[in-house]
């Protein structure tokens, strides 16, 4: 699991989970029947290109209303390596209000990966520290959170890794003029923030332990590729309302639109850091 990104979103989708577009087609035009199944090696092209985008949506939804509680539009580049990772939290943990203010272009938080360094934009960051970018160890957003991990996985890419998981999934479970939907099981702790589960040691093991289904629409054509995930249940639990009266839970759902192989991506990596030690000693 990606553990960076994941690390910053934890506190907003637990109050939000306790509170309660698709990407553009492109490529050449498709002659081929509605009913005629898109092939999964479509799938498999895209998890295998180096280079791409996706953006993943969190979006809870319940009597007849929606909304995402959180995004992230990431970008990479496996051979630099290089991942760009911008979030935005649409919920506010002190107020537990919901805002759409945060946006790509300004997201809550961006995260930058490369080879060995971690850079962190965040909003507080100019006041205290002189730069709006901080490089963090690895190390130390696992001791932030709690939580242990292998540094070396934070450019691993949960969509990616799940499309290269399965191998065969089996004719797709239906075919429209959009594309086909497959099937693919997915670990149980898929979208999940790390922090979360660290905190929860037995919830941790149970869900670790259980197997989720993902829903990866090929589209007809060419074009971003479509990975959904229901975690309302899992959601229900890690914020403690499995027991709420029927009805009372909302609706919570996953969803990654993958773009690849892209031709173009800047690799900019900031000049103008701080060390954590810089904005502790300057108040920070």
């Amino acid at each position: 699991m990606p553990a960076g990104g994941r690390l910053a979103l934890a506190g907003a989708l637990l109050v939000a989970a306790a509170c309660a577009d698709d990407g553009g087609g492109f490529g050449p035009s498709d002659t081929s029947a509605p009913d005629e199944a898109v092939p999964w090696s479509q799938a498999v092209e895209v998890a295998a290109a180096r280079r791409g985008e996706y953006r993943e949506a969190v979006v809870v939804s319940s009597d007849g209303d929606s909304a995402a509680l959180s995004e992230q539009w990431i970008a990479y580049d496996l051979d630099a390596p290089f991942v760009d990772r911008a979030i935005a939290v649409h919920v506010d943990p002190k107020t537990r209000r919901y805002t759409s203010t945060a946006t790509r272009e300004n997201p809550s938080l961006r995260f930058i990966y490369t080879a060995g360094s971690v850079f962190m934009r965040h909003p507080r960051a100019q006041a205290a520290c002189g730069t709006a970018w901080i490089e963090i160890p690895p190390e130390e957003l696992a001791q932030a959170a709690g939580a242990t991990f292998d540094a070396s996985r934070l450019q691993d890419l949960e969509p990616l890794d799940l499309l290269r998981s399965a191998k065969d999934p089996g004719p797709p479970v239906r075919t429209d003029g959009r594309g086909s939907v497959y099937e693919v099981p997915a670990p149980g702790t898929t979208g999940l923030a790390l922090s979360v589960l660290a905190s929860r040691p037995g919830l941790a093991d149970r869900i670790a332990a259980e197997q989720r289904t993902a829903e990866v629409r090929v589209p007809r054509g060419g074009g971003p590729v479509e990975i959904t995930i229901d975690l309302t249940d899992v959601m229900a639990d890690v914020a403690g309302t499995t027991d709420a009266p029927v009805g009372f839970r909302p609706d919570v759902e996953l969803t990654w639109t993958v773009t690849a192989p892209v031709a173009d991506l800047l690799t900019t990596i900031p000049t103008d850091v701080a060390t954590r030690e810089e904005c502790s000693a300057a108040g920070g």
